[in-house]
């Protein structure tokens, strides 16, 4: 249904249920088919939808100038402001990730992700999303020993970088990191590869990671 048409018929009928409900739907249809007139449907479809784009305005209705005001309920009320519902959009989620740029003789190491599941196949640096309670170099020396299997020292902040993908929202915190003690093994990851930054471009990323590339 029109969403201009939805908007009349919530306010004429003050309907306090949300429109983009199916069970709604269903009813504004109801209401819509009690209205139709067997003569000219398509005139009245097209007033409808013209009532609702001209004057049955989603803000500041012109219900001064408004043909059926005298029949509707929302204005009788006062409650054409409020009207119609629709449900709350949920919180996107947002998560705080640490991202360690392990840095050895002019190369950084990188890790390919599993080709099953989110973002697969894609390289990626280490890292992961911070717990409760950790610091972010917490976070490194925690992810590092848990996807390697090695122990790093964690520098200086290289980057604070903001992405937001379909469902969530991520900021990126890199750190230029050095290996102190171990040897990296792909735990996480299907292969690790030492690389200089200027063969970067050979490697499929993330679109996050794209916005701190550069400055590694």
């Amino acid at each position: 249904m029109d969403g201009n048409v939805k908007r009349v018929l919530a306010r004429l009928n003050a309907l306090a249920e949300p429109v983009d409900l199916p069970v709604t739907e269903e009813t504004l249809w109801t209401l819509a088919t009690a209205l139709l007139p067997s003569r000219q449907p398509g005139d009245f479809n097209q007033a409808m939808m013209e009532l609702g784009a001209r004057i049955c305005t989603p803000k500041n209705p012109a219900c001064d100038q408004c043909p059926v005001r005298r029949h509707c309920e929302a204005y009788a009320g006062n409650l054409q402001a409020s009207l119609p519902n629709k449900t709350a959009k949920k919180a996107v989620p947002q998560y705080e990730v640490v991202v360690a740029a392990i840095y050895r003789d002019g190369t950084y190491l990188i890790g390919k992700r599993p080709s099953a599941g989110f973002l697969g196949g894609l390289w990626e640096f280490p890292g992961g999303k911070l717990r409760a309670g950790e610091t972010h170099q917490q976070a490194l020396e925690r992810e590092c020993r848990e996807e390697l299997g090695i122990e790093i020292t964690v520098g200086g902040l290289v980057a604070v970088a903001r992405h937001a993908y379909t469902h969530f929202k991520v900021t990126l915190n890199v750190y230029r990191c050095t290996l102190v003690s171990g040897t990296p093994e792909a735990r996480a990851h299907t292969e690790l590869r030492w690389v200089a930054p200027e063969d970067f471009g050979i490697y499929p990323f993330p679109k996050g990671n794209h916005k701190f590339l550069n400055l590694l």
